[in-house]
């Protein structure tokens, strides 16, 4: 039979695509050639125009006419024309038929924009070829399990305050000596004076191409990620020519965070816009968040929003998030305590944004009684959060290191104490 006899060229297949996605990963992510592939770009953007287009070569009289060149290096040289032909003809019909197209149905699916929205956020920042390669090679090697994903609560340091005087390579050993694998740059710090301050680091938007590889290969070759940037990027401005540099700017920090391998550049919100109603802060901080969001999913990065400042209330993030439609906008807890006693405790209010959590957070001193961390952190495990607590401290210590070393220790073991109540509350649930 031929069931019997044909191998499982699902297979087969399957095995090769993997093989030839890790390539193109290697070739345009890696070695940045992405803008080499223009020419393919109208197919993989339509896939079904060039999926339907070739069935017109079937037509009735064309298949004969191509008979002579159905084998050895005419038949070759025939589905390298036809391959051709194919590209030409779906970039020609995207451009006459995309604007038709989509005024005719954004017209009439304008009504499920939020619903769509909605749930776009809740699916997380869009997935780009390291994600999805990172995904599948962890399905691929997970058995199967009836258990819920385990929660990841990885620690790592934040520079504003502790690494404010260190360069990458004192970076670099000190998080390893104190057994920290994470960090985020903080960059320029801006002064309502016009006073600067850069960090040793280097790491800014004048950094050049090649400055910029450097710090991905010496990242990438260390124990310690790069995660995120800490931006002083805020919005949003009275004035709207100080509104547009910010955008530029944040733009230009998404650029040097894919640049140097980061994932995740952090904005803060500013004030409330002077004699103007909330609705009218509200609407200027989401008109940034989408300009710079949306710019951020191009290089599957992600935007950080803050709760910090007047504006940091999760109330009041809600409702700016309700306005934001770019996917790679997220927000960021910063362990205030404002943010655990509101209505409904540490459940009622992170249920407020746990939707468009982002995978990053900032923590503070974890031996201070004045914020709840063993049950944030239990809310995070139930919540199944995978991501970062940067720890941002400003304590004075006669060594950093150590006291690095020791909050991460303090942190992990709640972490695994948060684990554990858990697990223990499951079991108890499945028992009832």
């Amino acid at each position: 039979m031929k069931l019997g006899a044909t191998p499982a060229w699902c297979l087969w297949c399957s095995a090769l695509s993997v093989v030839i996605l890790l390539g193109l990963y290697w070739v345009m992510d890696e070695r940045g050639a992405s803008e080499s592939a223009w020419f393919v770009t109208p197919a993989g953007e339509n896939t079904p125009v060039t999926y339907v287009a070739p069935d017109i070569y079937y037509a009735p009289g064309l298949t004969a006419l191509a008979a002579p060149f159905s084998a050895g290096w005419p038949g070759e040289a025939r589905a390298a024309v036809m391959t051709a032909v194919m590209l030409a003809l779906a970039g020609l019909l995207t451009r006459l038929m995309a604007r038709r197209a989509c005024d005719s149905i954004g017209a009439r699916c304008e009504c499920l924009r939020g619903v769509v929205m909605e749930f776009l956020r809740s699916c997380g920042p869009p997935a780009t070829r390291r994600t999805f390669l990172g995904a599948t090679l962890a399905a691929a090697l997970t058995p199967a399990a009836g258990a819920a994903p385990r929660a990841q609560l990885r620690f790592g340091l934040a520079t504003y305050e502790w690494g404010r005087d260190w360069d990458i390579t004192a970076i670099l050993a000190n998080l390893t000596k104190a057994g920290v694998h994470a960090v985020e740059l903080k960059t320029l710090i801006k002064y309502g004076n016009g006073r600067a301050e850069r960090y040793p680091h280097g790491v800014e938007l004048e950094l050049s191409a090649a400055g910029r590889q450097e710090v991905k290969k010496r990242f990438a070759d260390s124990p310690v990620t790069l995660v995120s940037l800490a931006t002083s990027e805020h919005s949003p401005w009275p004035d709207a020519a100080v509104e547009k540099k910010a955008i530029e700017d944040t733009k230009g920090y998404v650029k040097l965070s894919h640049d140097v391998g980061s994932r995740c550049v952090r904005v803060l919100p500013n004030i409330w816009l002077p004699d103007a109603p909330r609705e009218k802060t509200f609407d200027a901080l989401a008109a940034y968040l989408n300009a710079v969001g949306g710019y951020a999913s191009e290089l599957g990065q992600e935007i950080a929003l803050e709760a910090h400042g007047g504006i940091g209330e999760l109330r009041y993030v809600r409702a700016i998030m309700d306005r934001v439609t770019a996917r790679s906008v997220r927000v960021r807890l910063n362990s205030e305590k404002r943010n655990t006693v509101g209505e409904g405790g540490i459940d009622g209010q992170f249920s407020l944004i746990r939707h468009v959590l982002s995978p990053t957070m900032h923590i503070h001193n974890l031996k201070l009684p004045d914020y709840p961390y063993q049950e944030v952190i239990d809310w995070l495990v139930k919540a199944g959060w995978d991501g970062w607590a940067f720890l941002e401290v400003s304590d004075k210590v006669p060594d950093r290191v150590h006291a690095l070393a020791g909050q991460r220790e303090l942190w992990e073991k709640m972490v695994e104490q948060g684990l554990k109540r858990t697990a223990q509350a499951g079991r108890r649930s499945a028992n009832a």
